[in-house]
């Protein structure tokens, strides 16, 4: 199986935060150890051109966020500190996801190691999900590929409110 991982998927939030933003290289570490995934089968994303996160999100709610020009109520309930940092992350989680789309169709299964940010609405971030990389991946994938349709089975134990909507 492919994944989807890049080292920068790792950032520091702070000591102490609530968010487990560690868990990303700790699976990566893991895998890796036991085998269970090799070197070839890692492939590392780059950052999601702005473009695709524009057939999602607002341009408005897109810019300001990479600015770091968000009101201290938004980064509240986005959750999550901003840092130029946490701008490259969300940026290759989102194309993370989108390349283990890709291969997934080409080879029946991948993952990747971040993403799954199912709290983020088209015009804010909520919940630690600065952008929403899954609705990202399936419409970039209807742009690129013709996909007609896509199933998201959300296996949270609390609703992705911005995949609801």
């Amino acid at each position: 199986m492919f994944v989807a991982y890049h080292s920068d998927y790792v950032v520091d939030i702070g000591d102490g935060h609530r968010f487990p933003m560690r868990k990303y290289g700790f699976v990566y570490d893991q895998l890796m150890a036991e085998g269970t995934l090799c070197a070839e089968r890692v492939v590392a994303p780059e950052p999601v051109p702005v473009d695709s996160l524009l057939l999602v999100h607002h341009r408005d709610y897109v810019e300001r966020f990479l600015a770091g020009d968000m009101t201290p109520r938004e980064m509240r309930v986005l959750g999550l500190p901003w840092s130029a940092a946490l701008v490259r992350r969300a940026r290759l989680a989102v194309q993370g996801t989108l390349l283990a789309s890709r291969l997934a169709l080409r080879h029946g299964l991948a993952a990747n190691l971040a993403g799954g940010s199912h709290h983020a609405f088209a015009d804010h971030g909520e919940g630690f999900s600065v952008f929403h990389d899954i609705a990202v991946a399936v419409r970039v994938l209807q742009r690129d590929e013709g996909l007609q349709r896509a199933g998201i089975i959300d296996c949270d134990v609390h609703q992705g409110n911005g995949t609801a909507v």
